[in-house]
């Protein structure tokens, strides 16, 4: 019987033994992100494990009968057709609904932090004054975050992170989503319009679907507090 035949885009320089499970089972094949080999390759392969650069499109997956599965190391799944897959009988496997593994990422809600932070003590800005031999303190002087108003978008698993690291600092914090969800203590629930009228910084935990696809429009942004802070570590 012919072996199966894997087709790779993801990422995976940093991980050499990952295929190692796959010996003698299958054959996998790394390539480069893009959307033009993905359609050209695809077809002659079994398996897809998949790139956040190259959209998996419904014409790629009705010209690639072979395909049975697609595996995503990813919680958004917005690059894939997933009505297609569906419709086409393939398979699909993703960290979405992971949780076990997932309490454990803190990856992302840390950057959002670290990205706070730098915007606030204007750290960029300072660090490159200072590599000049510029001691500028009182033209770097940032913004404590004790007092001031974190707004979350989307209270799910990071969500719910970047809100205890806002408590932590002594923010009051606002929480705001879809569906019914039951606030941390020290966690208010607030509607949209409430969250971006008070919020200092407001940070974004959402998945993109077509349902939500430019859900900051410039109409949200004129809502806003002058001066706030935008924080997106959701997709751009």
């Amino acid at each position: 019987m012919n072996r199966l035949r894997v087709l790779n885009m993801a990422e995976t320089d940093l991980f050499p033994d990952l295929w190692e499970p796959l010996a003698g089972l299958a054959e996998v094949v790394t390539v480069p992100a893009e959307a033009q080999v993905l359609a050209d390759l695809l077809p002659d392969f079994d398996a897809y494990f998949a790139t956040l650069h190259a959209r998996l499109t419904a014409d790629m997956i009705a010209a690639a009968p072979r395909l049975r599965v697609v595996a995503t190391p990813s919680t958004g799944l917005d690059h894939l057709d997933l009505d297609a897959m569906r419709e086409h009988g393939v398979a699909l496997l993703s960290l979405k609904d992971d949780t076990e593994f997932l309490d454990r990422i803190t990856a992302t809600a840390e950057m959002a932090w670290g990205l706070l932070l730098a915007v606030v003590r204007k750290l960029p800005w300072s660090f490159a004054a200072a590599q000049r031999g510029e001691w500028a303190r009182d033209r770097f002087r940032g913004m404590q975050l004790s007092g001031k108003t974190l707004g979350i978008l989307g209270y799910g698993r990071l969500g719910r992170i970047v809100a205890e690291y806002g408590k932590a600092f002594r923010m009051n914090v606002l929480a705001c989503d879809v569906r019914p969800v039951s606030p941390a203590p020290g966690v208010r629930l607030a509607d949209l319009d409430t969250l971006l009228r008070e919020a200092d910084v407001l940070s974004v935990h959402l998945h993109l679907t077509e349902a939500n696809r430019h859900f900051l429009d410039a109409a949200a942004f004129a809502r806003m507090k002058p001066g706030a802070i935008l924080l997106n570590t959701s997709r751009g």
